[in-house]
């Protein structure tokens, strides 16, 4: 039993500070709405201080209370009397309060009436407890049960309740919608190379041009790493090419991070309901194999066709495993020789991937090498390929063995910032000078931006790199080209060896090239030499180097030893070593 002391007055202030410390609203009201007391925290949860027993503040406008789906409580002058008489009393029901100044708390509201002697009701006591703190941190918790908290962008799981409702619309009203799957190429170099948190905010600068491309059209969401999927409602096919342009162009603007560009492409693919699923599973795998035919056509873009999924499905089995092949180990560099047509000396090799798959055997560069630039893994393979290069001319250096290195960069690899500065960053751990590597580019590559391959070039050739444009004589490069990018070496494409010295077009095409060489002081190798005739010819006429199957195939490191040591390496035809030009040595005498 609560004891206190027999003065009324001390009775009533023991109460007031024993309600005073009620962590919630209390506060009492009379029939006509006046309020008659209130303690502290209900000033506090009001937002305002009301004055007690005045007519010109009466207990409904000291604010306006809701249930919490929104729909607003009565508030004439007597509607607590009247909801608790037709309601009974209010036990916990959840209500939402807007302050004078417009904001809202939430509240558990508890009312009981207050009777007289006579049993007639002359009022409410009432308990309000604010559960704001409680309602935010509910409402944190859902949205980062269904938002991605890097980019803020929606995730996966409210991504596939968005199609779930989507597909029940669609089944209800006939409404179309798109799905639309797409993954950022390159990213995976710019996380590996400039570390996590560039990669971080290459996605979070990302997020915001998509939802600015989609607009009010639909749902952009993160599924995870670089994979996006946007959700178009009401959107047939012209409708969701037009949207998958204009996210191409808005991911193709580069990105400036920290005085740096970078350049992250995409690829989307597109999936239509009802033509292509009827579930979310089914249209989200479509829209997968619509983006793989995206990335290997490189159209940016692609729509699901049915044909597609079994090619698709191998395809990307087996990308899958090159991308962990280059990632674990399972590739391996085998090495051409290089023959000096001057000294008769094997002076360099090329270094060419090979993939010893487990199950299908060695599978021929012809195959994967594409497969890797369709699925954006060129870089990654052109950055291993050098780094394994570089490791390899160290180990035979150390065993005496002083050959140059080619290595083969594809333009993706040339064009990528990211991948120059992790290509750089390998070379500046090499010691000395690093004239023994050629960078070898395609003639057709070079044409995609001549200017960012140039500077790309002058970055190795400042570390004393060498450049070789490789399938010289194909038709697509100029001099203007050439004087632009300032190469060390013409290398003779193979198609054009192949046809000497029999046909006519091919041995003028070799011709010009040699001629050219000569002028501006370039090495000319040969590739594709696979018979004497061939060797013969090019020999009579000056050719610098010549490599091919006539020569050596290309060879594991351990075979390349034995076979620089053993005497079966094929050597000139004693006729045509008059015509040699013996006094010049092109591996001592050009830079």
């Amino acid at each position: 039993m609560l004891h206190t002391t027999d003065s009324p007055r001390h009775s009533l202030a023991f109460l007031v500070q024993v309600l005073d410390t009620l962590p919630a609203a209390a506060y009492t009201c009379d029939v006509d709405g006046l309020i008659t007391y209130c303690n502290r925290n209900a000033i506090d949860v009001w937002g305002r201080v009301p004055r007690i027993n005045d007519s010109s503040d009466r207990y409904c406008g000291s604010y306006k209370l809701f249930f919490a789906d929104g729909r607003p409580m009565r508030h004439d002058e007597c509607w607590m009397a009247r909801a608790l008489i037709e309601r009974g009393p209010f036990n916990g029901q959840e209500v939402l309060i807007e302050q004078p100044d417009g904001r809202l708390r939430s509240a558990l509201a508890h009312a009981n009436p207050m009777l007289d002697e006579d049993g007639r009701f002359v009022g409410a006591s009432n308990v309000l407890v604010d559960i704001t703190d409680r309602k935010q941190f509910e409402e944190r918790l859902a949205y980062q049960a269904t938002h991605d908290a890097l980019t803020g962008l929606p995730n996966r799981s409210l991504l596939l309740r968005t199609i779930e409702q989507a597909l029940e619309e669609a089944g209800a009203t006939g409404r179309r919608f798109a799905l639309l799957l797409l993954d950022l190429d390159r990213f995976k170099v710019i996380n590996d190379t400039f570390g996590h948190g560039c990669g971080d905010e290459v996605l979070r600068r990302t997020a915001p041009r998509l939802k600015h491309a989609v607009g009010d059209r639909g749902l952009v969401a993160r599924l995870g790493g670089d994979e996006f999927g946007i959700l178009l409602s009401g959107a047939d096919r012209p409708a969701a090419e037009r949207a998958a342009a204009t996210i191409l162009r808005a991911v193709a603007r580069p990105i400036p991070i920290d005085g740096r560009t970078f350049d992250v492409g995409t690829s989307i693919g597109i999936a239509l309901c009802p033509e292509h699923g009827r579930d979310a599973a089914t249209l989200l795998q479509h829209a997968d194999v619509a983006m793989y035919a995206a990335k290997r056509s490189r159209s940016g873009a692609a729509l699901y066709a049915d044909d597609r999924q079994e090619a698709t499905s191998s395809r990307a089995s087996t990308a899958a495993e090159l991308r962990a092949a280059i990632r674990g180990g399972g590739l391996t560099l085998h090495y051409q020789p290089i023959l000096d047509l001057a000294t008769r000396k094997v002076v360099a090799v090329e270094a060419l991937a090979r993939w010893p798959h487990p199950e299908r055997g060695l599978i021929p560069p012809g195959e994967f090498v594409p497969l890797a630039e369709a699925e954006g893994l060129s870089t990654r393979l052109d950055l291993w390929a050098l780094g394994e290069a570089l490791r390899r001319r160290r180990g035979w250096r150390r065993q005496g063995l002083d050959l140059a290195v080619s290595v083969n960069l594809s333009t993706a690899s040339l064009l990528d910032e990211a991948f120059v500065e992790a290509a750089f960053r390998l070379l500046v751990e090499e010691p000395g000078p690093l004239g023994g590597l050629t960078l070898e580019m395609s003639e057709r590559g070079v044409l995609e931006d001549p200017a960012r391959v140039k500077t790309a070039l002058d970055r190795f050739r400042s570390r004393g790199v060498r450049a070789a444009l490789d399938d010289f004589g194909s038709g697509s490069s100029s001099l203007a080209h050439l004087k632009q990018l300032r190469v060390d070496e013409l290398k003779l494409d193979p198609t054009v060896v192949r046809g000497l010295p029999a046909s006519r077009p091919d041995a003028g095409i070799a011709e010009a090239v040699l001629g050219l060489g000569r002028s501006l002081d370039l090495i000319v190798t040969a590739e594709g030499v696979e018979h004497p005739e061939a060797l013969d010819w090019l020999a009579a006429r000056g050719c610098d180097r010549v490599q091919g199957f006539h020569l050596s195939p290309p060879r594991p490191p351990d075979e390349l030893r034995a076979w620089l040591a053993s005497p079966t390496q094929p050597s000139l035809p004693p006729r045509r070593r008059d015509l040699l030009r013996a006094d010049r040595d092109p591996a001592s005498s050009r830079g």
